[in-house]
Order: C-alpha cells, then structure tokens, then sequence
C-alpha cells in the first residue's frame, strides 16, 4: 500500500537549541515540536530573535558556535531507491549525524535547500554565480569547485548526472526562472557585480536548483520589488506541485505566509506559542501575542485620520534573564497576576488542528 502524498517528512520533537556565552546561556530554541510534510508549506512567524532561523539551521545540523542542540529530535523520513528501483524510507536523526559528514553533505543542498537570509554573507565572493548554482548541483557529491566558463560544467557524478555543458544550462535556466536580466551573460558575473536583489535571486536559484524535496525559506522575497516577488512564490508553488516538495517558510510578511502557507506555528523567545491551519489562526487567533502580531498588519483604507498603526507594548526581554512563568506574560494585555508570572503555560487544544500553549484555555 502507498504512502499518502502529504506523509511527514520532518519531525521536531523538543528541540532545544543554547548558547553558552561568558554572560549566560541562551536558549535559542526552547523545546520547539512541529512536523512539516510532503507537499505541503509550514509558515514559522514572529519577532527577530524568536528562535526561527536557528530552527532551520537545526535541521542542516549547522549550528553556528558556541551553539550546540542540547536536547530533542530531529527525524528526516529520507526516501530513496533500492536495487528494484522501488522508493523505501531511511529514517534519519540529523541531530545525532556528523555535521560534516558525507550524509549530511549529501542531505544539505540536494535533499534539504535553504535560502540564506543575507546574501552577501552565504555567496562567496570569489566564486561567479554560475559556480554557487553548479555547487548546490555537485557539492554535496564532493566535486571539486572550478571556476566557471570553460570549467563550469564539470560533471556531476551523482546527485543529477550532467555534463558540464548541461550543469552549465540548469545555472542559466535558474537565473533565468528566477528573473535574473541576461542570464547567459550574468552566470559570470561576481557577487559586488550584482544588485542586492539580484544577489538574492541568485541564492534562490542556488537553492531550487537541485529540486530538493525540502526547501527552507528564510525570508527569502525580503530584498526583492513586488513583481518579482510574485514571480519567485509562483516558483516555489510550481516546484511544489511537480516534486511534492515541503516548504518551512520564514517570513514576518504576514501576507505572504496567507498566500503560501497551510500551517502556522507562531514563534516568541525560542517557542511556539500557537499552531495551527493558516484560516483558522487568522481568522480566529488565540495566543495574546497572535492576536497582536495580527493587529499590526496596517489596512488600506481602514484607518482613521490621526490613528496610529497598532504595536505590540514592551520589549523582547533579556535573553539571558527570561522572565518566569509565561515568557510573554510582561507584554501581554490579558496578564493575569499571581498565575502568568509563576506559571509555565502547557499545549491545550483549541480546535481540530489548532493548539496554543497559554494559561488563558487552561
């Protein structure tokens, strides 16, 4: 009997991510639980700092450090082919792998893609574009990098069997899907001889160009204009579609993740304080925190003169002295004395696929 089209491909369990630094330790990721499957995209919102990036950098075991995981699971169901040429799951721990090991290497780039929030920090400056896209084609198989034009394409061994006449079509067909002006001409350009934006394009388009069967968004349209914007989500949807790719889409525009995502997992210092379908969590928001995030969407033709954008009140707290009980409780208009500031909010079911973690449902 076949798997069914939308079966788990990611499971976080507990995961805990710190920091032991001279001022303290930091718990970057504070016991975080969320599945992400097949075919389907995850939306992972909140605040800087919330713990969402280290999260997706987790899951390619590539914690900067001084970080390290202290806790929890990471299973990655990774599908491949038998000697029958039929599909079977290797089920995979990615915190308990090498990190720089030969299967994490083969994981990140071909299996798992991850579009870097800076790009200027993730493309190497003496590497031309045509070279970062044909890395993400080979490097996880060990190829050596060469530069590119006559030595672009060298050929890839495993992952997608090119020439490297073909490796070097797949980078000019990537820039080009991704909007990139002249292709043919760009695939050698420098990273200083491209526009922020284009930059970005570039790191996009090194990540889909292997069609991994995961790929994390992390902020991914932020340097972009609107057209191209569109453009690169409508790549996304259609890779989605045609490889049953799974998508963990990081972003604060509360409007894209409506557009392109199905769940919702709502992130403040380190946890997930709500989740749940994309409808419901805008439509019917539980969280103090969710609710506040929402309000501060402006409106087109909804305010009033002299009306002022709504915030959320307070600062994130120190990182090294988090408050006791609920994290949130010093920013939160529903406080409530004596139980928020002693208390550790559990998960409590609100509706069919929506849960939230606050003392208010308790």
């Amino acid at each position: 009997m076949s798997k069914p089209l939308h079966d788990p491909l990611i499971e976080v369990k507990d995961l805990r991510v710190e920091f032991d630094v001279r001022a303290g330790i930091v718990k970057a990721v504070d016991g975080l639980t969320l599945t992400i499957h097949r075919g389907k995209t995850l939306g992972v919102i909140g605040e800087s700092g919330c713990g969402k990036s280290m999260t997706a950098r987790a899951i390619l075991n590539m914690i900067p450090k001084p970080g390290k995981i202290t806790n929890g699971e990471i299973i990655y169901h990774r599908r491949m082919k038998n000697s029958l040429e039929s599909q079977v799951d290797d089920i995979i721990d990615l915190t308990k792998v090498d990190p720089d090991g030969k299967v994490i290497r083969q994981i990140r780039g071909g299996e798992i893609g991850m579009i870097f929030q800076e790009p200027m920090s993730s493309l190497t400056p003496v590497y031309t574009a045509g070279v970062h896209i044909n890395e993400a084609v080979s490097l996880h198989h060990l190829v050596p990098l060469q530069k590119v034009g006559d030595q672009i394409g060298e050929q890839v061994q495993a992952h997608r069997k090119v020439t490297k006449e073909e490796s070097r079509v797949i980078a000019i067909d990537m820039l080009r899907r991704v909007g990139i002006p002249k292709p043919e001409e760009r695939v050698d350009n420098y990273p200083h001889q491209l526009s922020g934006g284009q930059r970005q394009r570039v790191m996009i388009a090194v990540a889909l160009s292997c069609e991994p069967a995961m790929l994390i968004a992390d902020e991914p349209t932020t340097a972009l204009d609107v057209s191209i914007e569109a453009q690169i989500l409508d790549i996304m949807r259609d890779l989605q579609q045609s490889a049953n790719m799974a998508i963990m889409f990081i972003t604060h525009n509360l409007g894209v993740i409506a557009s392109m995502a199905e769940e919702i997992v709502v992130m403040y210092m380190g946890k997930a304080v709500e989740q749940g379908k994309v409808l419901e969590i805008f439509q019917n928001p539980k969280h103090p925190y969710t609710q506040a995030l929402l309000r501060s969407i402006p409106k087109l033709g909804k305010k009033k003169t002299g009306e002022r954008l709504a915030s959320i009140t307070g600062m994130v707290p120190d990182p090294f002295n988090l408050p006791t009980g609920c994290v949130f409780h010093p920013r939160c208009p529903m406080f409530m004395a004596g139980k928020c500031d002693k208390i550790a909010p559990q998960w409590k079911k609100v509706g069919e696929d929506h849960s939230v973690s606050c003392l208010l449902y308790e």
